[in-house]
C-alpha cells in the first residue's frame, strides 16, 4: 500500500510540478528572477486570499497591459494611415512631375542641342582667340615698345629692347615664309623692316649728336649703340668715321692746350720731347681703352680706329719735334732724341708709328750730319801729337761723346738688334777718321815715336770701349792695332839695342862666312860687346823706346817680346862664336856669359 501510495504521488501533476518547482536553481534562471521581481512589484501581500486571487490578478495585470499595446498600435496605425494618405498624394503630384517635366524635356531637347553647339562653337572661337592673342603678342610690338622706337631716348633700356625684340620677329617671320601663313609673314617682315630701319636711323642720329657734344663720358649706352649698328653696316660705317673725327678733333684741341705748360716749364728742348710724346702715348692709351669699351670685340676696328684718332697728333707733333732736330742740338742730345722716338716709335701704332718713325729717319740722318761736322771740326786742325807721345785732345774728345753716347740711358731703350746695328755705325763714323788723322800724325814722327803714338790712341780708345756692349769687333780692331804697333815698336827696340850693344853688324853677317874674317866681327869689336852686354845686366836692362806708353801692360809685353827676341839674338851669336868654323880663339873670353844666364836674368818666369 505503500509503494502504491508513492507511485500515485509521484503520478500526480501537482507534485510533480512542486518537485520541479523545488529542483530549480534560481541563481541561474534569469527569467524567473525577472519574473518573480515583476511579481513582487503589485504582489506586495502574501496570505491565502492573495495567492488564491493571484492567477486573476496575473490575467487581469496581463488584459490592462494588452489594452495599452493595442491602444498604443491604434495610436500607430493611424499615424501609419495618415503617412500612406500623404504619400499618396506625394507620389500622384511626382507623377504629374514627372509628366510634365517630360514634357518639358522633350520641348528642350532642340535648345539643348543648339546650346551644346553653341557652348563647342565657343570653346573654338576662345582658342583661336587665344591663339591669336599669343601670334600678336610674339609677331607684334607692343604700343609701348613702339613709342620707345619711334619717340623714346635712343639710348635707355626701353629703346634697346625693343629694337632687340624687333629684330628677333623680323627673324622668325622668316620662319612663317615656309608654312601657309608667308603672306602674313612677309607683311610682317615689311613691317619690322620699317621700324628697325627707323630706329637704326635714329640712334645714328642720336650717336652724332653724343659724339659731338662735350662730356659724353657714359660708355654703356654708347657701345650699346654702336653694337647695335653692327646691323647695319652703312651706318656702322658712318658712326666710325663720326667717332673717329670727333676723337682727333678732341684728342688735337687737348694736345695743343697742353703744349703751353710743356713749352713754359722745360727749357730744355730733349724736356720737351719727351713731355710731348709722353703726354702722346699716355693718350693714345685712354683712348685704345676707350675704343676697346665702344667696340667690344672688334679689336681691328678699334686699331684701325685708333690710327685715324691719333693721326690727328702728327701734324703738330712733326713741326715742332723737327724744330728741335734741325735746330742747334749737338750729336749727344741728336743721338738721345732719335733713341726716344725710336723707343715710342716701337710703342705706337698706324700712322702715328710712321710719323715716329719718320721723325726717328730725320733725328739719325741730323745725327750723322753733326757727327760729320763735329769730328771735321776736331780733325781738321791737323793736331800734332803732343811731347808725351799720349793721345791728342781731338781724339780724347771724340771718345769722351762716344762714351757720353753709349752710356746714356736712352741708348739702352732700344732693343739689341737695333744698338747691334747703331753701334758700330757710330762707331765707324766716329772713329775712323780719328785713326785715319792719328796715323797720319804718326807717319810725321819716326818709326818707334809713331808706334809708341798709334800704340797709347789704341790703348784709350781699347779702355773706353770695353765696357760697352756690341763694341767687340772694334775691340779687336784696336787691340790687333796695339799689338802691330808694339810689335814695330819692339823692332825698334831691339835694333838700338844691338846697335847700343855694337853687335849689329855681327848678326847682321850670321852665315855669310867665317865671323872673324868678317868687317866689325873681330875679337876686339866682340869682347867690347860682351862688356856692354855685363853693364847692362846690372843696370836691369832698360828699354828707353818704352817709357812713353801710356799702359803698363803695353809696357811689359814690349819688354817681354824685346828681351827674349834679344835671347834668342844672342843665343844664335854665341854659338857662332863658340862654332870652330868662324875661327875665334878662344872664344869663351869673348861673349863669356852663356844665353842661358841672360835668359834667366832677363827672363825669369819664361827661364822657370
Amino acid at each position: 500500500v505503500n509503494v502504491s501510495d508513492e507511485g500515485v504521488a509521484q503520478n500526480n501533476p501537482l507534485t510533480r510540478k512542486l518537485n520541479k518547482l523545488l529542483e530549480v536553481r534560481l541563481d541561474n534562471d534569469r527569467e524567473t528572477l525577472e519574473a518573480l521581481k515583476s511579481l513582487s512589484e503589485f504582489f506586495t501581500e502574501n496570505n491565502i486570499r492573495t495567492r488564491r486571487n493571484l492567477r486573476g490578478d496575473l490575467e487581469k495585470r496581463s488584459l490592462a497591459i494588452n489594452e495599452q499595446f493595442l491602444q498604443s498600435f491604434g495610436d500607430v496605425k493611424a499615424s501609419l494611415d495618415a503617412l500612406c494618405t500623404d504619400m499618396s498624394a506625394m507620389s500622384t503630384a511626382c507623377q504629374g512631375m514627372m509628366s510634365r517635366l517630360q514634357a518639358t524635356r522633350s520641348q528642350t531637347d532642340t535648345l539643348m542641342s543648339r546650346s551644346a553647339a553653341l557652348r563647342a562653337q565657343a570653346q573654338k572661337l576662345d582658342e583661336r582667340q587665344k591663339l591669336a592673342g599669343a601670334f600678336l603678342h610674339a609677331f607684334q610690338l607692343t604700343p609701348d615698345e613702339l613709342q620707345a622706337l619711334r619717340t623714346g631716348s635712343p639710348g635707355d633700356d626701353r629703346f634697346f629692347d625693343a629694337l632687340s625684340r624687333a629684330g628677333r620677329i623680323h627673324a622668325d617671320c622668316k620662319l612663317l615664309l615656309r608654312t601657309s601663313q608667308a603672306a602674313a609673314g612677309l607683311q610682317l617682315m615689311e613691317a619690322m623692316a620699317a621700324h628697325r630701319e627707323t630706329a637704326y636711323e635714329r640712334l645714328y642720329r642720336w650717336l652724332q649728336a653724343q659724339w659731338r657734344a662735350p662730356g659724353a663720358d657714359d660708355a654703356a649706352p654708347l657701345a650699346r649703340a654702336l653694337a647695335s649698328l653692327r646691323e647695319r653696316p652703312v651706318l656702322w660705317g658712318y658712326a666710325l668715321d663720326e667717332l673717329a673725327n670727333a676723337r682727333r678733333a678732341c684728342v688735337v684741341r687737348r694736345f695743343i692746350d697742353a703744349l703751353g705748360p710743356m713749352e713754359a716749364r722745360s727749357r730744355d728742348p730733349l724736356r720737351y720731347v719727351a713731355d710731348m710724346l709722353t703726354w702722346v702715348h699716355e693718350c693714345a692709351a685712354g683712348e685704345r681703352q676707350l675704343l676697346g669699351q665702344l667696340l667690344g670685340d672688334a679689336a681691328g676696328d678699334a686699331d684701325a680706329l685708333l690710327g685715324r684718332v691719333t693721326q690727328g697728333l702728327c701734324g703738330p707733333l712733326r713741326l715742332r719735334v723737327e724744330q728741335v732736330a734741325v735746330g742747334p742740338a749737338g750729336p749727344l742730345m741728336l743721338h738721345r732724341l732719335r733713341e726716344l722716338l725710336r723707343f715710342y716709335r716701337d710703342l705706337s701704332l698706324g700712322p702715328l708709328a710712321a710719323c715716329l718713325a719718320d721723325l726717328a729717319t730725320l733725328a739719325d740722318r741730323m745725327l750723322a750730319n753733326s757727327l760729320t761736322c763735329h769730328c771735321g771740326q776736331l780733325l781738321d786742325k791737323g793736331e800734332l801729337p803732343p811731347g808725351d807721345l799720349g793721345a791728342p785732345e781731338s781724339l780724347r774728345r771724340l771718345l769722351s761723346l762716344v762714351r757720353e753716347m753709349l752710356s746714356c740711358g736712352d741708348g739702352r731703350l732700344a732693343p739689341l738688334p737695333q744698338r747691334q746695328l747703331d753701334v758700330p755705325a757710330l762707331l765707324q763714323q766716329v772713329l775712323e777718321p780719328a785713326l785715319e788723322a792719328c796715323q797720319l800724325s804718326a807717319s810725321r814722327l819716326s818709326a818707334a815715336d809713331g808706334a809708341t803714338y798709334l800704340a797709347n790712341c789704341a790703348q784709350l780708345a781699347h779702355s773706353t770701349l770695353a765696357p760697352f756692349e756690341c763694341t767687340e769687333p772694334w775691340l779687336e780692331r784696336l787691340e790687333a792695332l796695339a799689338q802691330h804697333q808694339l810689335g814695330l815698336l819692339s823692332q825698334e827696340q831691339q835694333a838700338a839695342l844691338l846697335s847700343q850693344l855694337g853687335l849689329s853688324t855681327p848678326v847682321r853677317l850670321l852665315g855669310q862666312g867665317p865671323l872673324a874674317t868678317l868687317p866689325g866681327c873681330d875679337v876686339l869689336a866682340l869682347r867690347t860687346a860682351g862688356s856692354r852686354l855685363a853693364r847692362l845686366l846690372e843696370d836691369g836692362f832698360p828699354l828707353p823706346l818704352g817709357q812713353l806708353l801710356a799702359s803698363s801692360g803695353h809696357r811689359r809685353i814690349l819688354r817681354a817680346t824685346t828681351l827674349a827676341a834679344l835671347c834668342d839674338v844672342y843665343a844664335q851669336l854665341h854659338a857662332a862664336v863658340h862654332d870652330p868654323a868662324n875661327g875665334y880663339p878662344d872664344p869663351s873670353l869673348l861673349l863669356p856669359v852663356p844665353p842661358e844666364e841672360i835668359r834667366a836674368k832677363l827672363l825669369p818666369v819664361q827661364s822657370s
